[in-house]
């Protein structure tokens, strides 16, 4: 981008095939989770590209992408593996003013559907669909530089999105439907947050 303006791009992808590996199964019984030695085959495709680039004067721009392609043999056949997102997205920008006094912060983290566990097997009211949405989280933050110290305030999951079921028949602990193994989102909603750090 230019000699006051570096960047770099990194580019990564890993395979993994599994020849012995522990299965956690969450498909063949809704109300058990079982536990064995793979039988059949396993594997794991991760491929993730970033940049980050000094767009401007105190500007630095960071984004990523990541694919996830894991797949288990579970109840004899080949699946992806539950609550597993298979896109995962970042983009942050962080500007430091000049004097660097003051710093903002803020990130957009993407995450892709995931292949939620087979609940058919519940009555309709304890089903989930078998695929969950995909959703953004936004974070900032705002920081103050002192000579010893720093200042910083910020706000987590800025949109306040939340999974709106976490947990299955909440309501009936003691019933065999009472599931919190389903989880594929945030729970916590917008929070934000006051701190000092003292160098």
């Amino acid at each position: 981008m230019g000699e006051d303006r570096p960047g770099s791009l990194t580019i990564d992808f890993y395979r993994t095939e599994f020849h012995n590996q522990i299965v956690v199964d969450l498909d063949s019984d809704v109300q058990a989770i079982h536990v064995s030695n793979l039988d059949g085959c396993a594997f794991s495709n991760s491929g993730q590209i970033e940049f980050i680039v000094t767009a401007a004067h105190g500007l630095e721009v960071t984004g990523a992408y990541r694919l996830n392609d894991v797949k288990s043999t579970s109840v004899h056949r080949l699946r992806e593996l539950p609550l597993n997102p298979r896109h995962k997205g970042l983009v942050a920008l962080s500007y430091t003013c000049p004097g660097r006094a003051w710093r903002f912060d803020v990130t957009t983290q993407y995450t892709g559907r995931t292949r939620l566990p087979d609940t058919d097997a519940n009555p309709p009211e304890f089903r989930l669909a078998g695929i969950s949405p995909d959703y953004v989280q936004i974070f900032a933050q705002i920081t103050r530089k002192f000579s010893a110290l720093e200042l910083y305030a910020g706000v987590e999951n800025l949109g306040n999105f939340r999974q709106s079921q976490p947990i299955l028949a909440w309501s009936e602990p003691f019933s065999p439907y009472f599931d919190s193994s389903q989880i594929w989102g945030p729970t916590v909603g917008r929070r934000f947050y006051l701190g000092l750090r003292l160098n």
